[in-house]
């Protein structure tokens, strides 16, 4: 009887040991996302996975920091991952977005104030398609300056949305920039 008693313990530790080992070998989880962020007076805006973020970066640390969260593209298959730009007077937040699946992106456009979109690029189906974009959004002389998954460089009026220039920079490389 003792010795049925040692077995089963001794089965139940390597067992217990085995479960652990293999725990541990799950490793860490898959990265989703490599957020993009810009501050500016109290306020982060961060881009994650797929989703926008507003946070208060001044408040009491016990207080509630999220100003708001926002999905401006309604689509499981988008995410963001690019640095974002902010307009000098605070009132329109640039963002890029990628496809989780192929090279399909687009610039957003969107008043941080009501969390609406304003306009998104391409505007339409005759502009030229950035493809994924991962490096951050540029914002000088009011144009939109970013590289998208294409391997072209492209500037846009940052009030309207419309390509700055007919063609955009291409390297003939077809690599994609990031």
């Amino acid at each position: 009887m003792i010795q049925l008693l040692k077995r089963r313990w001794f089965a139940i530790a390597l067992l217990v040991l085995l479960m652990s080992v293999l725990a541990a070998c799950g490793g860490a989880p898959a990265v989703t996302s490599w957020p993009g962020m810009i501050v500016r007076g109290n306020t982060a805006y961060i881009a994650s996975s797929d989703q926008i973020y507003a946070l208060d970066v001044v408040t009491n640390v016990d207080a509630k920091r999220q100003v708001w969260v926002n999905k401006p593209v309604q689509s499981s298959s988008v995410g963001y991952h690019s640095q974002p730009a902010l307009s000098a007077d605070g009132k329109t937040l640039y963002l890029g977005t990628d496809a989780l699946a192929g090279n399909s992106g687009s610039v957003i456009a969107m008043n941080p104030e009501k969390v609406t979109v304003t306009w998104t690029y391409p505007l339409t189906k005759t502009d030229i398609a950035p493809g994924n974009i991962y490096g951050g959004i540029i914002l000088a002389n009011e144009k939109l300056f970013f590289a998208g998954g294409h391997g072209q460089l492209f500037a846009l009026n940052a009030a309207t949305g419309r390509p700055a220039w007919n063609q955009p920079f291409d390297p003939k490389t077809n690599t994609r920039i990031w």
